[in-house]
C-alpha cells in the first residue's frame, strides 16, 4: 500500500507539472516571425553569380500577420527572393476554406511578382484526409504557376523526385515525402520510405560539378542525401521544437536520433538548412522562444 501511495504521489506530481507547463507555454505564447540568411560560396557557381532563395515551410494554415505588425508577404517581399522554395505542410487535416483562400493570395502574390516558385510535399500532404484536399492545394499551386518537384501519382503508384537547371548555374532537385510511401502512425520517430530508390533514379542525371541543391520535407532523410552529390539540402517539419528551454526543443516533429531541428548543419562539405518553419501545430498551438522564421539562401560564385 505504501508503495502505491508512492507511484500515485509521483504521478500526481508529474501531472501537476505537466498541466502548469502548458498553461505557462498557453499564456507566454509567442508568435514572432524572423527572416534568417544563409550564405554559400561556391567554385561550382559561376564566378560573380548571385542568386537569393527564400525558403517557406510548414504554414499550417496560419493568417498572414505575426507579431509586431510584420505582415509575411511583406517580409517575403523584403527578403529579395530570386526563387521562392516551399518545403511542404502547407496544409494539414484542419485546412478550411479560408485557409485556402489565403494559400491562393500567397502564392497568386508570389506568382505577381515573378517569383519562380517551386516545392514538395510535406507529411501532411501525403497523409491529408479527405484527399480531395491534396488534389485543392496542388491545384492552387499550379494555378499560380508553382512547379512541383516531385512526382505523386497515386494512379500509377510513383512517387519519385524531380529535378530542374537553374540558369545552368545550379541544380533544384526534390522528394516526394516518405509519408506517400509508408504509414507514419505517431510524427516522433523517423521515417524514410522510398527516398533511397529516388535518389538512386535521380542519380542518372546527376552532374556532382554543379552545384546541386536538395528540397524535401523531414531533415532526418539527409542521412542518405549526404551519400550523393548534393551540396545543400533544405528542409523543415520540426518547428524547430516550437518549445525551445536551454537551446533544446521541446516539441520536435521528427526523429530523436540525432536529426537536426533548427539551422544549419555540415558534414562531409556538404550542408543541411532546417527551417523552423512558420506556423504552429494544431495540437500544440504554441511558440516559445522559438520565432516562426522565413529562410534565405544567398548563393555566390567563388
Amino acid at each position: 500500500m505504501k508503495a502505491f501511495k508512492i507511484i500515485v504521489r509521483i504521478f500526481s506530481i508529474f501531472l501537476l507539472v505537466t498541466f502548469s507547463s502548458g498553461i505557462f507555454f498557453y499564456i507566454n505564447n509567442e508568435d514572432y516571425l524572423i527572416t534568417k540568411t544563409y550564405s554559400f560560396t561556391s567554385s561550382k557557381l559561376p564566378k560573380n553569380y548571385n542568386k537569393r532563395i527564400v525558403q517557406i515551410s510548414d504554414w499550417h494554415n496560419h493568417d498572414l500577420s505575426y507579431w509586431e505588425k510584420k505582415n509575411f508577404l511583406s517580409e517575403v517581399d523584403a527578403a529579395k527572393p530570386d526563387i521562392i522554395v516551399s518545403t511542404g505542410d502547407l496544409i494539414d487535416n484542419h485546412t478550411n476554406d479560408e485557409d485556402f483562400a489565403r494559400l491562393n493570395t500567397i502564392f497568386s502574390h508570389f506568382q505577381s511578382k515573378n517569383y519562380p516558385t517551386y516545392y514538395v510535399d510535406g507529411n501532411h500532404e501525403a497523409h491529408i484526409k479527405p484527399l480531395q484536399f491534396r488534389t485543392r492545394i496542388h491545384e492552387i499551386l499550379a494555378n499560380n504557376g508553382a512547379i512541383a518537384l516531385e512526382d505523386t501519382s497515386v494512379s500509377n503508384n510513383l512517387y519519385q523526385g524531380k529535378r530542374v537547371s537553374i540558369d545552368n548555374a545550379f541544380t533544384l532537385s526534390g522528394l516526394t515525402d516518405p509519408g506517400y510511401t509508408v504509414d507514419d502512425g505517431i510524427y516522433f520517430y523517423e521515417q524514410y520510405g522510398n527516398t533511397e530508390s529516388q535518389l538512386t533514379n535521380l542519380d542518372n542525371d546527376l552532374d556532382s560539378s554543379k552545384f546541386n541543391i536538395m528540397l524535401l520535407h523531414r531533415p532526418e532523410n539527409w542521412r542518405l542525401i549526404n551519400t550523393h552529390s548534393y551540396d545543400l539540402t533544405l528542409s523543415g517539419h520540426t518547428h524547430g521544437g516550437q518549445i525551445r528551454l536551454f537551446n533544446y526543443g521541446l516539441l520536435a516533429w521528427g526523429g530523436f536520433k540525432g536529426t537536426p531541428i533548427s539551422g544549419q548543419f555540415f558534414k562531409d562539405n556538404k550542408s543541411l538548412v532546417v527551417s523552423s518553419g512558420l506556423g504552429k501545430a494544431y495540437g500544440a498551438p504554441v511558440r516559445y522562444n522559438c520565432p516562426a522564421e522565413i529562410v534565405v539562401i544567398e548563393l555566390k560564385g567563388a
